[in-house]
Order: C-alpha cells, then sequence, then structure tokens
C-alpha cells in the first residue's frame, strides 16, 4: 500500500515525505508506524537523521526488533554509505542508554562492511561495554555482523589469492 501510494505520488518533495512520516510514527500504532518505516525505505534520502523522522527517539520509542532492524539495516545504513556525518551520530547511538539504539547503531553499519569498509568502526562497537551482548537478541545483532565481515575477509582473502597465484 506505502509504495503504491508513493507512485501514484512520485512527486513529493523531501519535506513533504518528512511529514508524512511524522505523522505515521506518531500515530504510535505499529502498523502506521511500519508504514513510516516503509516509505523511509523506499525513498531512504528522506531520512534526515538532522531531522525528526529517524533518530534515537525513533528506535527509543519503537522497541521492537520489526522496527528497528528496518530502520537501522535498510534507512540509516543507506544514510551512512552515503553521508560520512551518520557515523558521528552512530557513535552517539552506540554508547546510548537504551538497548535499542545501541542495537541500531550496530545494524546501520551492515552496508558499510558489505562494501568492504567500517570495519574499525564495528570493532569498537562490538567490544564496547555499552554493546557487550547481554541478551540474546544483541548477541544476534553482533553475531549476524560477525559472520558479514568474516564472509568478507574470506572473499577478500581468496581474491587476493588467486591475483597473487596467477
Amino acid at each position: 500500500m506505502v509504495k503504491q501510494a508513493l507512485r501514484l505520488n512520485p512527486s513529493l518533495a523531501h519535506d513533504e515525505l518528512i511529514e508524512m512520516c511524522g505523522v505515521l510514527w506518531n500515530g504510535a500504532v505499529h502498523e502506521q508506524r511500519m508504514a513510516a518505516v516503509e516509505v523511509l525505505v523506499a525513498r531512504p534520502e528522506s531520512g534526515d537523521l538532522e531531522r525528526h523522522v529517524v533518530d534515537r527517539r525513533s528506535a527509543r520509542e519503537a522497541k521492537t526488533w520489526a522496527l528497528v532492524d528496518d530502520l537501522a539495516r535498510k534507512v540509516v545504513a543507506s544514510l551512512a554509505v552515503h553521508d560520512a556525518c551518520v557515523l558521528d551520530t552512530l557513535d552517539r547511538w552506540v554508547v546510548d542508554r537504551d538497548f535499542w539504539v545501541r542495537r541500531a547503531a550496530v545494524l546501520a553499519l551492515g552496508q558499510l562492511l558489505g562494501q568492504g569498509r567500517g570495519l574499525d568502526r564495528f570493532l569498537r562497537y562490538a567490544t564496547s561495554y555499552s554493546v557487550k551482548p547481554s541478551s540474546s537478541s544483541a548477541r544476534r545483532s553482533v553475531g549476524w555482523r560477525v559472520r558479514l565481515v568474516a564472509a568478507i575477509q574470506v572473499k577478500c582473502r581468496s581474491g587476493c589469492v588467486a591475483i597473487l597465484s596467477e
């Protein structure tokens, strides 16, 4: 339904999308918040971290992986790839007192890690006191990223071995 609405209204301006997401998110109903996330996934450039749409408050209020994970992995991660300032924001998020905000910071590094970037930051996040996994959910979020990093490292090493053996 969200994708159809965006297709029917392709000329919605950035501010209009942000306003729409704000209205949907403030409804405090899971389905409305999910619709806000879907708008941001479809138009990630609208997830301006300096605005009220995707911020610590969003992750803190979501209190569920169903919302936080998509916000972090699809929206914030996309912004982090294109704007280094987002990484400064994630550095603040990873030391937040709220578990969901810390989880969002770790998950948001996924696209960077997929490009072979951000490994130092990820290791700093994963080993910091504030993200030490205290629940199975936290262990899984860090574990997913560790597996991704391992797969990238194997691919890089395999490529280097192949080049060196030629």
